[in-house]
């Protein structure tokens, strides 16, 4: 659930790297709008070379291992929690980005190895048929 134009919105982002668009798909009710964006970023790749231990703890009843870091370029603090096994699988992910002033958290369930089913990327025709488009200046206002 997101907040968009001020109201909760169920939304699914799309990104499709090699068409270098983004859509963004909200839903409410009965209600659903789409906006088709340019893509102008890559997909993020953190370095974890310069994270730091900071100690143990719980998410979810599991024990992790806290690590803290930041990218002084791009002025983002983010802190990583790890399963203490021998799998050292990625629980969570918490970013703030200072100079976009937003703070966002990712917590993984579980990790595939396998490919995903392609349908979780497909979105429904009629919805990609009422699409709109919007340019990057469009982003402000809209979102």
């Amino acid at each position: 659930i997101v907040h968009w134009q001020g109201e909760p919105y169920f939304a699914n982002l799309y990104f499709d790297h090699a068409a270098h668009h983004e859509y963004n798909v909200f839903y409410q009710n009965d209600y659903v709008v789409c906006y088709r964006l340019p893509l102008n970023r890559t997909i993020p790749r953190p370095d974890f070379n310069n994270v730091h231990f900071i100690g143990k703890g719980l998410i979810d009843e599991q024990p992790v291992y806290h690590w803290t870091g930041r990218d002084a370029a791009r002025r983002v603090n983010y802190q990583v929690w790890d399963r203490q096994s021998n799998r050292r699988d990625i629980v969570r992910i918490d970013v703030d980005h200072e100079r976009e002033h937003r703070a966002e958290s990712f917590t993984f369930y579980e990790w595939d190895l396998t490919r995903q089913d392609p349908s979780i990327f497909t979105i429904p025709e009629e919805v990609k048929r009422q699409c709109n488009r919007a340019t990057e200046a469009d982003r402000l206002e809209l979102f």
